[in-house]
């Protein structure tokens, strides 16, 4: 028979009570710091539930030591932006005046997001507002046929597929004319799609300059928190034309078999510019070509001589515009304060499309304050979900939201609505790569416009108008009605979805 295990001694199970007592008064200080509260609560729950676990979780999924260097806190980083920003054009008075000659509100806003970001307030023409995946991509691939200097791509999920190829069949064929071509892919959302080896070979054989954002190998010195995501879409051509939304370089159905299987596909909105706007790009795509590279890009690689031209006779004014860039180099998430400054400042509309939304407790105060208040405030939201977790706490929101007065369309299946952009009265609109979810506003690196532009509204109010006549409007009883199983779970994924 075998002897029975021997107690572990007294001193053995006090020493590990006193440990575990340590972790969770340590833990009450340190966890909350720069993080809200519904954040510090979730992991506060995770560590004292079971602190063994969530401390090693804490330290590589929590923790801001990984997170990376701030821009205010890196020289070389903020000179660089500093250049290509200081040699921009600058609009022109007939064009567009100072902040405080132009609209409140718009003023205001750009006061806000340039003291965040360091990007001052530009202006700027909308070329065209793109929505079905296959022109949008036809759109792009002309407009780097016409590239003479350089091209430049940042996009989070990329492939070449049957939908993608004219764009890659462009670059190929900037690259033979002598046109220097870059591209930056998120290293996760690269190996998402399927058959991602292959598509690394394919642009080594290309021969363009191409690097990988945020990768995560400790072996080769790339150490950083796993769950950072450089979430941007953007492409500029020639410092002259670009554009930003929420396209990812990739087939509507993503390459994705089971997508396939099911049917599910991505609609999507994006918009192309030109005018000084295009610089701000340029200078984000610059600050991520230099912490995945380390090359230092001059406003003479950007910028070249016929970037700038006058405005033609009878065109337009350019618009007040302004790039937000958003992600754990900034601080204070100035994509969340944009978002709730801009719902605040409503008089009698208000419109947001995203894929997912698992709002900041002032961006729920800003949407219920607004519906209450009178202002018609409308959520246009998937009813596809591809996450159970953040599908689920999506819908615990529902319950308040609809309470106060919003309105919510919920984009009918299978396909799930993928664009992202907030429509405020009838001037002032925000579109790019942001969601409104915590993870944008806290862990991804993001790009959105503002534009007061009433052209661009037009634009998106008509896509209003076609998101709605896809959808299905969400009740208040229908909400409620639903059983008590489905609530409790939305309410369990809401608490973890804070860590996400």
């Amino acid at each position: 028979m075998f002897a029975p295990h021997p107690e572990p001694p007294l001193w053995a199970w006090l020493l590990l009570g006193a440990v575990d007592f340590a972790i969770r008064i340590v833990a009450l200080g340190v966890v909350p710091k720069h993080r809200r509260a519904s954040t510090s609560t979730a992991w506060l729950l995770l560590i004292f539930l079971w602190p063994f676990l969530g401390v090693p979780l804490y330290f590589i999924f929590g923790s801001w030591w990984a997170m990376g260097r701030r821009l205010d806190d890196d020289p070389e980083a903020s000179a660089l932006v500093e250049a290509i920003l200081k040699d921009s054009a600058k609009p022109k008075p007939t064009a567009y005046e100072t902040p405080d000659g132009s609209d409140d509100d718009t003023a205001s806003l750009m006061r806000l997001t340039g003291s965040l970001s360091g990007f001052p307030d530009s202006c700027g023409h909308v070329v065209a507002l793109h929505n079905d995946t296959a022109d949008t991509f036809r759109a792009m691939a002309a407009s780097i046929d016409r590239a003479t200097h350089h091209v430049n791509a940042l996009y989070f999920q990329t492939s070449w597929d049957e939908y993608s190829a004219p764009f890659y069949e462009a670059l190929e064929r900037a690259k033979a004319r002598g046109v220097t071509v870059r591209l930056l892919v998120d290293h996760h959302g690269m190996r998402t799609i399927p058959g991602h080896r292959r598509f690394r070979r394919r642009l080594d054989d290309m021969g363009i300059l191409w690097h990988q954002m945020l990768p995560f190998a400790p072996l080769r010195g790339h150490i950083r928190r796993p769950d950072l995501r450089n979430h941007r879409k953007l492409l500029v051509v020639d410092g002259r034309e670009a554009y930003i939304g929420s396209h990812n370089l990739v087939a509507p159905d993503y390459d994705t078999p089971s997508f396939q299987k099911a049917g599910i596909t991505y609609d999507d909105t994006s918009v192309s510019l030109t005018g000084s706007i295009v610089t701000q790009i340029e200078a984000v795509f610059a600050l991520d070509w230099y912490y995945a590279s380390r090359e230092v890009l001059t406003p003479a690689d950007l910028t070249p001589p016929t970037a700038r031209e006058e405005e033609a006779p009878g065109e337009a004014p350019a618009s007040s515009m302004q790039i937000i860039p958003s992600g754990p180099a900034f601080r204070d998430e100035p994509n969340l304060r944009a978002f709730v400054h801009m719902v605040s400042s409503a008089r009698s509309h208000v419109s947001i499309a995203s894929p997912y939304f698992i709002p900041d407790e002032a961006l729920i105060a800003a949407l219920t304050n607004a519906a209450l208040s009178g202002v018609e405030v409308e959520l246009f939201l998937s009813e596809q979900f591809d996450q159970f977790l953040v599908g689920h706490a999506q819908r615990s929101y529902y319950g308040a939201l609809l309470r106060a007065g919003v309105r919510i369309h919920l984009y009918r299946k299978p396909t799930m609505l993928h664009s992202k952009y907030v429509v405020v009265d009838g001037s002032l609109c925000a579109i790019g790569s942001s969601n409104m979810d915590v993870r944008s506003f806290g862990l991804n690196y993001e790009i959105t416009l503002v534009a007061d532009d009433a052209r661009l509204v037009e634009l998106l109010h008509g896509n209003d108008e076609r998101n709605r006549a896809r959808s299905r409007e969400l009740t208040y009883e229908e909400w409620q009605g639903q059983p008590w199983h489905v609530h409790y779970v939305d309410n369990v994924c809401r608490l973890w979805s804070s860590l996400l």
